[in-house]
């Protein structure tokens, strides 16, 4: 099942799922891969509402990623999480990297090619090379 309604204009999303286990997930992603001659590749989100958990993610994952889990839970995805500010990349364990985010926080993040790094930002800060 999909747990993501998108609006109309295709730049809002909602959640529907009711959260009750790690497959009840919502998960959006591009149609188009990040472009290889892109010296830097940045996206942002602007949490409206965080949900009763604040169970949100933000990352990057390959194209056979499964769009029911969150990033970084699965082998080829890195994720930055909200509920406890981890980064995580093929782990449900995740490490120490940056401060919680949720309603009213913009999220975002970048994929530097030449070094194949990624990073976080929240309310416009860098918060370091996360992988």
């Amino acid at each position: 099942p999909r747990y993501i309604i998108a609006a109309r204009d295709k730049r809002s999303v909602r959640y529907i799922g009711k959260g009750n286990h790690g497959y009840d997930v919502g998960a959006i992603r591009t149609d188009r891969p990040c472009p290889a001659r892109c010296a830097l590749y940045y996206f942002e989100a602007t949490v409206l509402d965080a949900g009763e958990r604040g169970a949100l993610c933000i990352g990057l994952a390959g194209e056979s990623f499964s769009l029911h889990r969150q990033p970084g839970w699965e082998p080829d995805s890195f994720g930055y999480h909200a509920e406890d500010g981890r980064k995580y990349t093929d782990s449900e364990r995740g490490e120490v990297y940056g401060p919680a985010w949720g309603a009213g926080d913009v999220v975002g993040c970048g994929l530097v090619n030449a070094t194949r790094s990624i990073f976080f930002t929240r309310n416009g800060q860098h918060l370091g090379v996360a992988f």
